[in-house]
């Protein structure tokens, strides 16, 4: 896949000397080299992570709404966009009923950074609530360091 990749980005740039692609070509070169930085204990890790969230043809919710998108979904049934409320939304996402079988359907939850560290109303963590239905949480990794 990834040798597929580079090479379908030196191809378009050398046919249409884009410099985006030059963008393109060094994050799959730098997850190639952590690809390769990995013990094989730790690629078997990753590989059976990636297997629990999409077996049995299980799904991944994409739950990882920035402050501003949220506030949109939020403002347009009228209510305000604060910690307290995105954090009720998320809730009510992540808190199915018991019998829902939620974890039968979803193997992955991608997260927004402010989850990672909010309670549910009851002290759970809501990584732990997701947890407890088998669905694996996982954070979109997108701030420059």
């Amino acid at each position: 896949w990834y040798q597929r990749r580079v090479r379908e980005a030196v191809v378009s740039t050398q046919s249409t000397g884009s410099s985006g692609i030059n963008a393109e070509y060094g994050y799959i070169t730098n997850n190639l080299r952590m690809a390769v930085a990995l013990s094989q204990e730790q690629k078997k890790e990753l590989r059976q992570i990636a297997q629990s969230i999409v077996e049995n043809g299980k799904g991944i919710l994409a739950a990882d709404e920035s402050t501003g998108t949220i506030g949109k979904r939020l403002g347009g049934i009228g209510v305000d966009n604060n910690e307290g409320n995105r954090r009720a939304y998320r809730e009510l996402l992540f808190t199915l009923p018991k019998d829902s079988k939620i974890g039968s359907c979803l193997g992955g939850c991608i997260l927004f950074e402010e989850t990672l560290f909010q309670t549910s109303s009851n002290g759970s963590s809501m990584v732990k609530l997701l947890q407890d239905q088998g669905i694996v949480p996982g954070i979109k990794v997108d701030k420059v360091l």
